[in-house]
């Protein structure tokens, strides 16, 4: 028979395990929640630290803010000019040095690309975007990343995280 300890063990393994499945697949111990959009079908992590605000009142996404200047924001479109993932590399680095950006990385798979870039003028001076933009079907879906370029090793790890836990939901 289980000791009263023991039982309370399973029984914490039992819940966090369910609360996994809730969240997509985010574990507690890892520093990361999770989100999901039922709207576009997907879920992406962030860090505890970073506060989810309102989702978008059409339903595509959210914005999380953190403390010090970070903001990630997630959100899902529908796919209507059937723009490719090279189209839309193309779009987001003319977009970021339209901005200010001075464009430092590109990644290009069939299904998702990868920009990241650090701001030289005007608000987003001293800044880095990251930006992950999937596409499935008529479905673009993306996560974008700004924060204070002097916060770049604090947040290497969730960019990292960013490479496994923006995903498809359900499929």
């Amino acid at each position: 028979m289980a000791t009263d300890g023991a039982r309370g063990a399973l029984v914490g393994m039992i819940m966090a395990w369910v609360a996994s499945l809730a969240t997509g697949g985010a574990a507690a111990a890892d520093g990361y929640d999770s989100y999901t959009n039922s709207r576009f079908d997907y879920t992406i992590c962030y860090p505890r630290a970073f506060t989810p605000q309102r989702e978008a009142d059409n339903g595509d996404g959210r914005a999380f803010k953190a403390a010090g200047g970070a903001e990630l924001l997630a959100f899902g479109a529908y796919n209507v000019r059937s723009v490719t993932a090279r189209q839309g590399l193309d779009e987001a680095v003319a977009d970021l040095k339209k901005d200010g950006f001075d464009v430092r990385y590109t990644a290009l798979k069939q299904t998702w690309f990868v920009v990241s870039g650090a701001g030289t003028v005007g608000k987003d001076a001293d800044r880095i975007v990251y930006q992950r933009t999937l596409f499935k079907g008529d479905t673009v879906v993306t996560a974008r990343l700004t924060y204070p370029a002097p916060q770049a090793a604090a947040y290497a790890p969730f960019i990292k995280e960013l490479g496994r836990c923006l995903r498809w939901w359900g499929g």
